[in-house]
């Protein structure tokens, strides 16, 4: 009886061992990618601006401003627009008021058109700087701005004399109501103009000095790349991602992005100036130097 009650038990085991269901085994999970799946990454899409930096389009554009800054032109001179002591030439203030609200409707248009443009052309310079046929087109409108600086002093000149008869105009409904504020203050800055031939040529400098160098310093430092140890690794930073560097957690990391930035930066400038006055850019002990940043 004892051998029989032990089989029975021994059965019933085996009948619950076979009862239970087994575990599965949990698949694998595999890591997420460093670089997520952004899917169709957004562009720009300028198209409705002008279809290309060289279609008929954007040329006609160009030559439309060349066309209204004629036309400024001729208005300034037909109506003695310019500085005078004794005032605008118009003594009658109707007459005034109509000259005045004539240039500021044209000025405006010019000004929508070539900031239109200048926008345009900044949205390529600015996102490639490698981009020739930008650059120079770029360089195209800055001789167009430099007449619209040149129009400009005129006109600052010509406000400047008004004296008593600005508040009058200002009051009247229309352009000169809506521009008081603006009328008021080129009035009040005219006192600190310089003669004409002196404000014409320092709207001719201005491309060879401020924008010039504007220009270069934004050139060169988007086309930098530099070899930088952060968090341990080795990477190959550009300039702006290493100017941004001066923010980190770390001060030794932050002064080290400074001065090697500091220290790539210069180097370029030198090789660049040097390729036009023929000389070495930097000595070895230089070089030595901005390898010893690398390095660390």
């Amino acid at each position: 009886m004892a051998k029989k009650a032990k089989a029975a038990k021994s059965k019933l085991k085996t009948k619950k061992k076979a009862s239970t269901p087994k575990k599965t085994a949990k698949p694998k999970t595999t890591k997420a990618s460093k670089s997520p799946n952004l899917g169709v990454v957004p562009r720009w899409n300028l198209s409705n601006v002008y279809p290309g930096l060289e279609s008929d389009q954007f040329e006609a554009a160009v030559q439309d401003l060349e066309t209204q800054l004629d036309g400024l032109d001729s208005y300034l001179q037909a109506h003695r627009i310019e500085k005078n002591e004794g005032g605008p030439a118009q003594s009658n203030p109707d007459e005034l008021a109509r000259v005045l609200a004539d240039y500021l409707d044209m000025r405006n248009r010019i000004l929508r058109l070539y900031v239109t443009l200048n926008a345009y052309i900044f949205s390529f310079t600015s996102t490639d700087s490698f981009d020739q046929t930008a650059r120079r087109l770029d360089s195209e409108l800055d001789l167009l701005a430099v007449r619209l600086r040149k129009q400009d002093t005129l006109f600052r000149g010509w406000v400047g004399g008004m004296g008593s008869q600005l508040p009058n105009l200002t009051t009247r409904p229309g352009t000169l109501a809506d521009h008081a504020f603006y009328l008021k203050e080129t009035h009040d800055q005219s006192r600190y103009m310089m003669s004409q031939v002196e404000e014409d040529l320092a709207a001719e400098l201005h491309l060879s000095g401020a924008n010039a160098w504007t220009k270069f310093q934004n050139t060169t430092t988007s086309q930098l790349s530099v070899d930088f140890k952060l968090d341990g690794k080795v990477q190959r930073l550009p300039m702006p991602a290493l100017i941004n560097v001066r923010t980190h957690a770390d001060p030794e990391t932050r002064k080290r992005g400074y001065e090697q930035g500091t220290l790539r930066r210069g180097l370029e400038r030198s090789e660049r100036r040097s390729e036009y006055a023929g000389q070495a850019p930097w000595t070895p002990r230089c070089f030595a130097r901005l390898d010893r940043h690398r390095s660390h």
